[in-house]
């Protein structure tokens, strides 16, 4: 019964591994834009906390005007000054369509 739940255990968190591996590699989907480092399958949440407008102008500060996120296992480019905002959707819309 003992071996039985320690091979549980091995299986359980081998899995798991293979899962945040699978998911540290998928984040490099967009590796020009700079951002924090990510916890496996929460992303940045954590990071942001209740009051996100003031923890993303502290990483605004930080990375520029344009920086990713991840959360929960979902990318997100934050564009936080005019001049990037333009020219995301005014300059280049084609590259941020879709």
């Amino acid at each position: 019964l003992a071996s039985g739940r320690m091979i549980s255990v091995i299986l359980l968190s081998l899995f798991v591994a293979f899962l945040v591996f699978m998911f540290q590699r998928k984040r490099s989907a967009l590796p020009h834009i700079p951002g924090p480092p990510t916890i496996p399958l929460l992303g940045n949440v954590l990071q942001l906390g209740p009051r996100m407008e003031i923890e993303l102008g502290k990483l605004s500060k930080k990375y520029g005007p344009v920086f990713k996120i991840n959360l929960l296992n979902k990318t997100v480019v934050i564009l936080s000054s005019y001049e990037a905002i333009y020219e995301a959707f005014v300059k280049r819309s084609f590259d941020f369509a879709g």
